[in-house]
């Protein structure tokens, strides 16, 4: 068996490289890094070419080239290896074009590529630090917690339309920030269940999945005024609009997305309609979308950002530990500095170390359903969406009949590896 992540370059030609970027591979015939962030999908295949991808590893595989799909598929052949591929982190609408441009009728599966789609698990959110957007000099103060939540209650009425937009029917939107593969996500049959961020200053349930997005939008809208209201904003009634904010608040805030440049980003769209409607307000969204991805982890690390788009990887059993808990908050003494929303609260590192420590999954469910709901009430997380990625085999070399079956993210077609058959 044998593995690899297939990249499309910008010609259409598909290549066996991990990364997005050639960086951490590619050498010039001296041995040099590329200077600059190149990705594989703003270069032909003639241009990658040029690269070595041998000597990084050693000067014994220099003059090595990036494989094709098909050069790769040839080696598997002859050497009977099995091949199979992950479309990872993205399962998009240019990976699907050029699979259905691969067979000779048009699917996702056909004569030449079988295509098997598996929710991610991990997913999408919108971090907010309660260090650096605060009223005043308390991030735990309740006037802090609801500035946090207004700006997340307007983003996360936009998640639904850009999302689906952006994806398809390739992800789906969560309401709480963990994964939906986990046994301890929240089910919108459990008690207590609500859309995210979808209540006002008052606590009360504003935004309901059985509105039409003209109202969803109204409502939040209205949430959200409450909310700046309840955190010490001037609002004048004349103009429709916030006028001062309190002492020690702001009346714009920046975001970063590491959308390349280009808004390639499925939550792009969600904090431009933010903006907008932060605008209309009398207030702003700062979209900064840097090239160079390392802006953000940059930012991140150093504990400066205000707000930021990422993605979590997850684990099959869900430890809130290096994440939420305060004594990981960034800058704190002995810290693994991994909690970048600067939350801290006794009553959640309780929670935490509760569910971690027990054995009893119905204990754990429910003590990790109420950390969930004190992370979003300080306002320091909008989960977005949970995607899809698709593992690829070719159905010319691989007995597809012998590949295991209701695939999961916890039970993988190597679960049955033993079975799986060469044609």
């Amino acid at each position: 068996m044998t593995s690899r992540n297939p990249k499309l370059t910008k010609d259409g030609v598909f290549v066996c490289i991990h990364d997005d970027t050639i960086n951490s591979r590619a050498r010039d015939n001296n041995g040099n890094k590329p200077e600059e962030e190149m990705r594989v999908s703003d270069m032909t295949y003639e241009e990658l070419l040029k690269w070595d991808f041998g000597l990084w590893k050693h000067p014994a595989y220099k003059n090595t080239k990036i494989p094709t799909l098909q050069e790769f598929f040839e080696i598997c052949h002859d050497y009977n290896m099995k091949p199979f591929f992950s479309i990872h982190p993205n399962f998009t609408d240019e990976d699907i074009a050029a699979i259905k441009g691969h067979n000779p009728n048009g699917e996702l599966v056909g004569d030449k590529l079988t295509t098997v789609a598996t929710d991610f698990l991990g997913y999408g959110y919108i971090g907010i630090n309660a260090d650096n957007v605060k009223v005043g000099e308390d991030k735990g103060s309740e006037e802090s917690k609801a500035l946090r939540r207004a700006i997340a209650t307007l983003m996360s009425v936009y998640r639904e339309s850009v999302v689906y937009a952006y994806y398809g029917d390739r992800a789906a939107i969560i309401q709480y920030p963990i994964s939906n593969t986990s046994w301890a996500a929240p089910k919108p049959a459990d008690e207590g269940y609500n859309l995210a961020y979808s209540k006002d200053a008052e606590g009360n349930v504003v935004v309901t999945a059985d509105m039409s997005q003209e109202e969803k939008i109204a409502a939040a809208k209205g949430a959200a005024k409450s909310l700046f209201i309840a955190a010490g904003y001037t609002f004048d009634e004349t103009s429709g609009k916030f006028t001062a904010a309190p002492e020690g608040g702001a009346m714009e805030w920046e975001v970063i997305i590491p959308a390349n440049g280009i808004g390639d980003h499925p939550a792009y769209g969600i904090l431009t309609e933010t903006k907008n409607a932060l605008q209309e307000m009398g207030m702003d969204l700062i979209i900064n979308d840097p090239a160079d991805s390392n802006e953000l982890w940059d930012a991140l690390d150093a504990g400066t950002a205000e707000m930021w788009a990422a993605a979590w990887g997850a684990t099959p059993d869900p430890d809130m530990y290096q994440i939420y808990h305060s004594s990981n908050v960034h800058g704190l003494e002995g810290s693994s500095n991994s909690n970048h929303y600067g939350i801290q609260s006794d009553e959640l590192d309780a929670l935490i170390m509760a569910g971690r420590t027990s054995t009893d999954q119905a204990f754990r469910k429910a003590t990790y359903k109420e950390a969930l709901e004190l992370i979003m009430a300080w306002g320091v997380e909008l989960p977005t969406y949970q995607r899809q990625e698709a593992t690829l085999f070719s159905t010319e070399r691989v007995n597809v009949a012998t590949i295991a079956g209701d695939l999961t993210p916890f039970y993988s077609w190597l679960a049955e590896i033993h079975t799986l058959e060469m044609n």
